[in-house]
């Protein structure tokens, strides 16, 4: 079975990945933790977590999904190459790839989101800086899938985490992460 690569950075929203990674626990997915070293990375909320790999471990075809999250800072993520080198790896067709909040600002960076309908926690006065092709920018709903490509707001994680498990074709319960336990 393929797994997930979820990668971390300083300052990584722990929140905003939280349902996605429950609902890989739920439906018994493995995924793997990436950092740029073996070193506990903290996130903006204080807990460290110890990835399992470092991003110059990646062999990408053990996978079929890839999980960013936000962070406070974007520095890192946007000026570190070894992130854009990895984020890279996944950008092919048959990879899910899931970006909440300011993570998108890589994705723009790397031309991952050209031609493909967005939604960002990046402000809209800084679409042109990180490359986001505005045309394709919405501010509708928690959450966007293009394709294999699915973006949120950090508030939409609750939605953004079911669409990444349906993306990938998980086999889960819904209704745990929704007021209506029927759903």
């Amino acid at each position: 079975m393929k797994k997930v690569a979820v990668l971390l950075y300083p300052d990584f929203s722990n929140y905003e990945m939280s349902v996605a990674l429950s609902i890989l626990g739920q439906a018994q997915k493995p995924f793997d933790v990436f950092g740029l070293t073996l070193e506990p990375i903290r996130s903006e909320e204080g807990i460290y977590i110890a990835p399992q790999k470092t991003v110059e471990e990646l062999v990408v075809d053990d996978y079929d999904g890839l999980l960013l999250t936000g962070e406070m800072d974007c520095k890192p993520l946007m000026t570190d190459e070894r992130y854009a080198t990895f984020v890279k790896s996944f950008d092919k067709p048959e990879m899910i790839i899931g970006s909440i909040s300011s993570s998108t600002g890589l994705l723009a960076k790397l031309e991952m989101l050209k031609d493909k309908k967005y939604i960002s926690r990046i402000p809209e006065e800084f679409l042109d800086k990180f490359g986001f092709q505005k045309e394709n920018y919405t501010t509708e709903g928690n959450y966007v899938q293009d394709g294999n490509i699915i973006t949120a707001m950090g508030f939409g994680f609750v939605e953004f985490g079911i669409a990444f498990g349906k993306a990938l074709g998980l086999d889960f319960h819904p209704g745990w992460y929704k007021r209506n336990w029927e759903e």
